[in-house]
């Protein structure tokens, strides 16, 4: 076992990123009920750019690529929509449809200096090598410098981006304090990628503890003697999730109606057309084929 020995009640991983394909042919409503359940929240809705939105001061992606429905959410965002309690609205839109779940970032924060174990296990990866599960993977530093605790600094890749496993450590502390947050005192992230092809899961999405576990252990980081560490199944199903909140059609309007920021874009160049301009969206609108009803 090459990694230091980390955990107590800190065990736990947390989502960071996730990225989810869907076929496109079967995403008809996905971007509608990922906005609704992001603006139930107060979260979601502005649009940074073609089917691009905020959420959350992060960032939430839903765009076509050939035949899949790409559905991306930042770290940021997913931890303001744990934060409002939205996450599992999120997976319940997912898990409704046929999906894939095509990258993974799993999270755990040490509460210890970046500098001497960045080293350490630079050194390592130099030496004995570094594992991910059973695959050993090459290492590299990047962004080395004194940093605000006076120690050196800096973020070590395990793997490369073209890796279906790979693994980033780096000083959490620094980059709080680089994007001008409060300073969280000696904090070390480390970070495992899995992707489509290593059989994560939404379960994963909501619990990706033991996955990153799986992963980590032992040579990037260990648990304390004695821990058992829960297992790891590729491909999970079949897990719990809250009920669901269900919104009927006419609170869907409402939230767009209110918030909806497609609808404020196409009232504002309504008026910019002149004084009809608003006749004529609403015509528009009446004119629009008719769809099914339902919930």
């Amino acid at each position: 076992m090459n990694g230091r020995f980390f955990g107590g009640d800190a065990l736990a991983a947390h989502c960071d990123y996730l990225n989810v394909t869907i076929p496109f042919d079967q995403s008809g409503g996905v971007q509608d009920e990922v906005l609704v359940a992001c603006g139930r929240a107060g979260i979601g809705g502005r649009v940074l750019d073609p089917g691009v939105f905020d959420c959350g001061g992060g960032t939430l992606w839903m765009r076509r690529r050939g035949l899949v429905l790409v559905v991306g959410v930042s770290g940021a965002a997913l931890e303001m929509l744990r934060k409002v309690g939205a996450f599992n609205d999120l997976l319940w839109v997912l898990a409704d449809r046929p999906h894939r779940v095509t990258r993974l970032d799993a999270a755990h924060d040490v509460p210890m200096e970046a500098g001497p174990e960045l080293r350490r296990l630079f050194d390592l990866g130099n030496g004995e090598g570094i594992r991910l599960g059973q695959r050993r993977a090459s290492v590299s530093l990047s962004g080395w410098k004194i940093g605000v605790a006076g120690h050196e600094t800096g973020t070590l890749y395990v793997g490369t981006m073209q890796s279906e496993i790979r693994a980033k450590v780096y000083d959490k502390r620094q980059e709080r304090i680089d994007r001008s947050f409060p300073d969280p005192g000696p904090l070390l992230r480390f970070e495992v990628t899995v992707t489509g092809k290593c059989g994560a899961s939404l379960r994963d999405a909501e619990n990706p503890t033991g996955l990153f576990w799986h992963f980590a252990a032992p040579d990037l980081l260990c648990p304390p003697p004695g821990v058992i560490l829960p297992a790891w199944v590729p491909g999970g199903v079949g897990f719990d999730l809250p009920g669901r909140f269900l919104l009927s059609p006419w609170d869907r309007l409402q939230h767009y109606l209110s918030d909806g920021e497609v609808m404020r874009v196409a009232v504002r160049l309504a008026d910019a057309c002149g004084p009809s301009g608003r006749e004529w969206l609403c015509k528009v609108i009446a004119e629009l084929p008719e769809t099914a009803s339902g919930g």
